[in-house]
């Protein structure tokens, strides 16, 4: 169960330079999410903790990202009120 208090999930347009998709973080209890990064040629699938900063593992994908493994590092600045959130994901993903 999600932590008491934490959002449902946070999502929004994610570009990795060529192809724009979606993404969407969701808690799972503990501090930890899960994220998922879809795009129309696959979907990258990551866990980990943090809401502003964390270490994510890269724990699968679909389509292209079959069978990809690694790690990223996610910063993340939650949406306030007038205020659009943002986030920089630096991926290294491994084969």
């Amino acid at each position: 169960m999600p932590d008491r208090g934490a959002p449902a999930s946070t999502e929004g347009v994610v570009s990795d330079g060529a192809r724009t998709g979606s993404f969407r973080s969701v808690p799972l209890g503990g501090g930890a999410h899960l994220h998922l990064f879809s795009f129309d040629d696959g979907m990258l699938i990551g866990l980990g903790r943090g809401l502003s900063m964390g270490a994510y593992a890269v724990v699968g994908g679909t389509g292209r990202f079959a069978g990809i493994s690694g790690a990223y590092v996610a910063e993340q600045t939650p949406a306030t009120t007038g205020n659009e959130g943002t986030a920089l994901f630096t991926i290294t993903p491994q084969r």
